[in-house]
């Protein structure tokens, strides 16, 4: 099973329609980057740790696979794609890999715990044991090593031994539901009603709080999926931005220098109202690199949400310095250009936003309007033909496009067949203003 760099799998190829809308901004940039720069480890890990952050198991997997064939002596690789075959029910396979790496896992104890408790669920119960027994021994402050050790000596009816074990995992953190519940059906086995009713009633509340993951290596991963964009967190409801930015608040605590908390944070504050939080986390972030592009460019979205347009140019033009190829920062200042009349220049924008990432709808929804405006309706159509492929709430609008496209064609079905697609999407949206306005379109067509 152990790869070669010889014979590198192939990257992954990625629906971004299966991907939450918060984070197809970020996967996009992150496969444009990979795909072009496929032998760069550094570029193709990145890529397998956001696709593992953003809940891609099997696209991770896969990229993973390519990692270890670039660079098989490095422990995370395979780690992490144990992790992702794990999250694909693969368990057999995820032992495998993890029984692979074992002599590069050195004093990592969050590695024995995940293996020792992948090989109890395969009922392997004396290899479970050495390993959760070394993880303790190794590292005597880990709870989690703790609740998979009594989750094991539970499974064994060795209940007093389960209880030790429970106990002191709920002692090292006291807001552990899982080890909370576990110890609650160890206390009812032996008779200790009170105890038991305590901890499932402790377990209840603690249920729906966020749990610490106990792996530095998880946490990283975590961190991959905060490096998000303004674009990414407009999807986000308000008490969900406000979540994310807890979340990544205390990520701050523990690592004041992590950037991509930072970038993050940036956005977060202003569709919060909390401007002045905003400019704070762009000063910090550009202290900590001054060449971001993330920061420069959620900067310049803030900039052009308040009609600042000279300082939001200024600051997508410091984000293509450090990354040409910002796909966001590309179609932003080509939207700038085009106010200041330079729609020449905007469409080049618009069309290296395409070279960059040839799934970006805006780009094309964008230079589909330039090229109508100069009579191309044919390139337009192709365009605008391709922001239709995905179905969701901007698609009645794309429809809409189209259709008066078709029109200056003289493609009437065709106009007709997607503005009765846009009704539809448009009143299974709920959005019967849209689709009000589609019906008027439809009757204005002639028969």
């Amino acid at each position: 099973m152990r790869l070669t760099a010889a014979e590198p799998p192939a990257l992954p190829e990625v629906d971004l329609g299966s991907v939450q809308a918060p984070y197809r901004t970020l996967v996009e940039q992150a496969l444009v980057q990979a795909n072009a720069q496929a032998n760069d480890v550094a570029a193709v890990g990145e890529l397998c740790g956001i696709l593992l952050s953003v809940n891609q198991p099997e696209h991770a997997a896969a990229c993973y696979r390519r990692a270890r064939a670039l660079e098989p002596s490095e422990f995370r690789w395979g780690y992490y794609q144990a992790v992702a075959l794990e999250g694909l029910g693969r368990r057999a396979e995820a032992v495998e890999v993890l029984l692979e790496i074992k002599p590069a896992a050195g004093g990592y104890a969050p590695y024995y715990v995940r293996l020792g408790d992948l090989l109890r669920e395969q009922g392997r119960t004396e290899e479970s044991a050495a390993e959760l027994e070394g993880a303790v021994e190794m590292q005597p402050d880990l709870a989690s090593a703790y609740s998979a050790l009594g989750k094991l000596q539970s499974e064994q009816e060795l209940w007093a031994d389960a209880i030790a074990s429970l106990e002191k995992a709920v002692a090292l953190d006291k807001n552990y539901a899982a080890a909370r519940y576990a110890l609650g059906l160890a206390y009812r086995k032996t008779g200790e009603t009170e105890k038991a009713k305590l901890a499932f009633e402790r377990y209840q509340r603690l249920k729906q709080t966020e749990q610490p993951s106990f792996d530095p290596l998880m946490d990283a991963i975590s961190a991959l999926r905060s490096d998000s964009n303004m674009d990414d967190t407009t999807a986000l409801t308000p008490d969900q931005k406000r979540a994310f930015a807890e979340e990544l608040e205390r990520s701050l605590e523990v690592h004041p220098e992590l950037l991509s908390a930072h970038v993050n944070l940036i956005a977060l504050y202003f569709q919060l109202g909390d401007a002045a939080k905003a400019k704070q986390h762009y000063d910090k972030a550009v202290s900590i690199d001054p060449k971001n592009a993330g920061a420069h460019y959620n900067w310049g979205s803030i900039e052009m949400t308040k009609g600042n347009y000279a300082a939001a140019e200024k600051a997508y033009a410091l984000a293509l310095e450090s990354y040409p190829r910002h796909v966001g920062a590309l179609v932003r200042s080509g939207l700038l250009l085009e106010k200041r009349g330079l729609g020449d220049e905007a469409e080049q924008r618009y069309r290296a936003a395409l070279e960059s990432n040839p799934m970006q709808r805006q780009a094309h929804y964008l230079l589909a309007r330039r090229l109508v405006g100069k009579g191309d309706f044919t390139e337009a159509a192709q365009h605008l033909e391709e922001t239709v492929r995905i179905e969701d709430e901007l698609t009645p609008r794309y429809l809409r496009a189209l259709a008066s496209t078709y029109l200056r064609m003289g493609r009437q079905g065709d106009a007709r067949a997607s503005l009765e697609q846009a009704e539809r999407q448009a009143r299974t949206l709920g959005r019967e203003d849209i689709a009000s306005a589609v019906r008027a379109d439809l009757e204005r067509l002639p028969q």
